[in-house]
């Protein structure tokens, strides 16, 4: 499986760049990690339309140049959501 390709869907995902520092992104994240029961990962279909849309309109997505139809933007956001968990847990291993 490629760098940011989709579990779900198998899809290529575009890069997605995610802020961590970002102070209006922090409480979307953890709103939709809230959701999250067990060892589930966390799905944009779990999460409310509202929070979907204000965490697409503070990530960036890169354009490509041949775009795969099928990533739907639900799955870039879970991209999104992947990043800043990756990024918070190396940001407190090397600040701890």
């Amino acid at each position: 499986m490629q760098p940011n390709e989709s579990l779900e869907s198998h899809a290529i995902l575009p890069p997605v760049q995610v802020d961590i520092s970002d102070t209006a992104l922090r409480p979307m994240i953890a709103a939709i990690l809230s959701k999250k029961s067990g060892r589930r990962p966390v799905r944009a279909k779990d999460v409310s339309q509202a929070i979907l849309e204000g965490v697409r309109s503070r990530i960036t997505v890169q354009r490509c140049s041949a775009p795969d139809l099928s990533v739907t933007p639900e799955c870039i956001v879970e991209d999104a959501i992947q990043q800043f968990q990756e990024a918070r847990l190396l940001q407190d291993y090397f600040h701890t």
